[in-house]
């Protein structure tokens, strides 16, 4: 067979192939404007799904709004306020750096932006078109501070993927992964509130009991009852500025209550950043199990919060930046074991942990459930931030 000529792809068509990477479902289209508003220095967002999104995902903060200038380019491809230059990921500060998350969702939907800055007396209403050139632009005195993100006709410009998403199996896997990550950026960010409804009929508000200050008071609102039966050890690499939080389950724990038969409860995060690590998980899973035999086949509820220098990070691995690579993971491995080794095998038993080299266990911060509840009851609200910050749900509240 006679090989075909070389051809250069449209622009648009290159857009398109390039935006189906980055806009794989109806989690990952949350997931894109959630970090947006969280990066927007939002306390409060709403999210409402209409038939699990498909149908319509509306997503409201009361970050700090989008200027005019900024605006006009929201729909372009690759521009963002986040980095001037590639060696700015290096100290990177931000979920979003590529200037990629509108202009992708135009090109699979109908996206309208609502916005106002706190020192505007109106606020913007933008819709775009599929390739991200702005199709109106009208003024409205009504608009709350913030940005207010309308998405409609997910897919429906791409049959097959459409159809995928509209299984009924795909769309309850959908929403749970939509639970769990708004589980996940509820526990790593302790100032913040999520809301999480989806249509008239399954509602679910996921936030903590009270306002938190910190990781201790998080993880009690979120996980409720079953923190209790966690055990929060801290270590770190002052050497390398390595740093972690674990919430790990209490060795005199009941399986069945600090176990489960997914990872719906399972949170990494590096540098406050959700990942994915079959390393990471490995360990953990192979220390509880040696002390409860009933969960090596479960997955533990633990919560994992790393923090490393940035220049020792790269997050820029894949398209749902979930996959991460450390130019020192044998570090934060070994701080890991550590601590893994502290809780479960105080004599420094070295079967324990299997992802990495097993050093012997040193002193760690180590806080009980009843100490962790009693944190959280001593923690102070942060100060109101005022009429200007509330949010308005009316439109979200089913």
């Amino acid at each position: 067979m006679a090989s075909k000529p070389l051809t250069r792809l449209a622009q648009r068509d290159v857009q398109k192939i390039s935006s189906g990477c980055n806009i794989t479902s109806t989690c990952a289209t949350v997931k894109e404007m959630l970090e947006n508003s969280i990066d927007a220095g939002a306390k409060i967002i709403a999210i409402r799904l209409t038939n699990t999104g498909l149908k319509k995902i509306l997503v409201q903060d009361n970050g700090c709004g989008i200027a005019d200038e900024a605006l006009t380019l929201l729909g372009r491809r690759h521009y963002t306020s986040k980095i001037r230059y590639y060696d700015d990921l290096s100290a990177l500060q931000t979920y979003g750096f590529r200037g990629e998350a509108i202009n992708s969702l135009c090109q699979f939907a109908d996206v309208t932006v609502q916005t106002r800055q706190r020192d505007s007396k109106e606020g913007r209403v933008v819709t775009f078109d599929r390739t991200g050139t702005i199709r109106t632009w009208s003024t409205s005195p009504y608009c709350p501070v913030g940005t207010f993100v309308t998405v409609e006709n997910l897919f429906q410009n791409v049959p097959v993927r459409y159809q995928e998403a509209c299984k009924p199996g795909r769309q309850k896997q959908q929403y749970l992964g939509l639970v769990h990550m708004c589980l996940a950026y509820s526990i790593i960010h302790p100032e913040l509130k999520i809301s999480l409804y989806n249509d008239e009929s399954c509602s679910r508000e996921v936030q903590k009991s009270s306002r938190c200050t910190n990781l201790v008071g998080s993880v009690n609102g979120v996980l409720g009852a079953v923190a209790q039966s966690l055990v929060h050890l801290q270590g770190a690499d002052e050497a390398h500025g390595v740093r972690m939080d674990l919430f790990a389950p209490d060795p005199k724990a009941d399986y069945a209550t600090v176990s489960r038969s997914s990872t719906d409860r399972v949170f990494l995060f590096c540098n406050r950043r959700p990942f994915d690590s079959k390393k990471v998980l490995k360990a953990i899973r192979n220390a509880l199990g040696n002390v409860l035999p009933e969960s090596r086949n479960r997955y533990p509820v633990v919560v994992l919060a790393i923090d490393v220098p940035p220049e020792q990070l790269d997050v820029n691995c894949t398209p749902d930046k979930r996959t991460m690579c450390f130019t020192e993971e044998e570090v934060v491995l070994n701080c890991l074991n550590r601590l893994l080794l502290s809780l479960y095998v105080p004599n420094g038993d070295a079967r324990v942990a299997t992802a990495g080299p097993t050093p012997t266990p040193s002193p760690t911060s180590r806080t009980s459930g009843e100490d962790m509840s009693k944190a959280m009851a001593e923690e102070v609200d942060p100060v109101d931030p005022g009429p200007d910050s509330t949010l308005n749900v009316t439109l979200l509240m089913p």
